[in-house]
């Protein structure tokens, strides 16, 4: 049977080693990769994996809010853009 959401889900959190000391463009260049990862998998019709790199993503872009770097590093349109995250 599929996995459920909760654990693709789980399981993309777990996969992304958070590390606030690292600067905020490699976390930004990360969530990209994720994302371009997400996309490959979904065009060959690996549903779940897409499922967890576009998380993957996403738990990025929600914690890099929280970075020593992001009022500085951000501008107001890229604030806003991932206040829609």
């Amino acid at each position: 049977r599929p996995r459920t959401l909760l654990d693709l889900a789980n399981d993309a959190r777990k996969e992304v080693n958070w590390d606030p000391t690292l600067k905020i463009t490699y976390w930004i260049k990360q969530a990209d990769e994720f994302r371009r990862q997400a996309t490959a998998h979904q065009r060959a019709g690996n549903v779940e994996r897409a499922f967890v790199e576009f998380a993957k993503s996403t738990t990025i872009l929600e914690k890099i809010k929280g970075h020593r770097e992001y009022l500085n590093a951000v501008d107001e349109d890229q604030r806003r853009n991932l206040n829609a995250v």
